[in-house]
């Protein structure tokens, strides 16, 4: 699918950082379900205590189970809030996310990408 980004890895403290610099770029984070509401399509997740709004209108109907943990790569939109409209929604439950976290940040280094530049 030509056109299409897999979304740069981005943790969800990091997405609210960069904030308004991301809109309508395709990013991938990950987070815990709180709240779902199925009826507006709104997921609330949340890693490391920081929260992410989550439009997911275009991976309905999914039965997101409060505390599982949850991959997400989507586009950003940024209004008074910043949403990320997920397109696709995996449960990775069981992932070591301590490990994870480690390749992530050996995987920037090694590729030298810097957060705070967004192409």
């Amino acid at each position: 699918m030509a056109g299409i980004s897999s979304g740069q890895i981005l943790r969800i403290k990091e997405l609210i950082h960069l904030g308004a610099s991301l809109d309508g770029k395709s990013v991938r984070t990950w987070g815990r379900a709180l709240t779902h509401n199925i009826a507006r399509s709104q997921l609330k997740v949340c890693d490391e205590g920081i929260e992410l709004n989550i439009d997911t209108s275009f991976v309905e109907p999914t039965a997101f189970n409060r505390g599982s943990l949850y991959q997400f790569i989507g586009e950003v939109y940024v209004s008074e809030n910043i949403i990320l409209r997920a397109r696709i929604a995996t449960c990775i439950d069981g992932m070591d996310m301590t490990l994870f976290n480690q390749a992530l940040d050996i995987r920037r280094k090694y590729l030298q990408e810097d957060i705070a530049t967004v192409s």
